[in-house]
C-alpha cells in the first residue's frame, strides 16, 4: 500500500517552510535532469532540450547542486516542470499552480506519491511511462508525448 498524506499537511508544512522568503515571478520551467544518478536518466534529454524546450525557456537542473533554499525557491518560482521519478519532485510542495511531467520506467513501475503531492498544492499533474525495459532503468521520451503535455499546459 502506498502512504498518503492530507492536502492541508502538505499546504502547511510547505506554509512553515516558505514564511518570510521572498520568491521571484513564476515563470521558471524546469527539467530535472538525473545525469548525475546512476538510474532513471532521461536518455534523450538532451535532444528534447535543444530541438523544443530550450527554445521555450526551459533549463535543465541539476537539483545535487543546489542547497535547500535553493531548491524550495526555484520550485516556487517554476511554472513548468519535467522529472523522472524521483526524490527531488518532494519539492512540488513548494510550487502552486504548475504543471508537473512525471517520467516513469516500465519496471520502476508508477507510483502516485508525486501526484497526490501536486495534487494537494493544486497544481496540474501529468505522467508517461516508457514502454520499454531499459538498463539501469533509464526512460526514453518520444518527442510527442512532451508536445501533448505542453499543449495540455497550454504551452507551445
Amino acid at each position: 500500500p502506498f502512504d498518503y498524506v492530507h492536502p492541508l499537511e502538505v499546504n502547511a508544512l510547505a506554509k512553515i517552510i516558505r514564511r518570510k522568503r521572498i520568491f521571484g515571478k513564476r515563470t521558471r520551467r524546469i527539467i530535472l535532469s538525473r545525469s548525475d544518478a546512476k538510474t532513471r536518466r532521461i536518455l534523450n534529454e538532451q535532444e528534447l532540450f535543444q530541438n523544443i524546450l530550450k527554445p521555450l525557456g526551459f533549463e535543465i537542473v541539476i537539483l545535487s547542486e543546489f542547497s535547500f533554499n535553493d531548491q524550495v525557491a526555484l520550485f516556487a518560482e517554476s511554472e513548468m516542470i519535467i522529472a523522472a521519478h524521483g526524490a527531488g519532485l518532494t519539492n512540488v510542495i513548494y510550487s502552486s499552480d504548475c504543471s508537473v511531467l512525471e517520467l516513469f520506467s516500465r519496471e520502476h513501475g508508477v507510483r502516485p506519491d508525486y501526484m497526490q503531492l501536486t495534487n494537494a498544492v493544486g497544481s496540474s499533474y501529468y505522467c508517461y511511462t516508457d514502454p520499454e525495459i531499459r538498463p539501469d532503468s533509464d526512460i526514453y521520451i518520444p518527442e510527442k508525448v512532451v508536445r501533448n503535455f505542453l499543449m495540455s499546459a497550454s504551452l507551445s
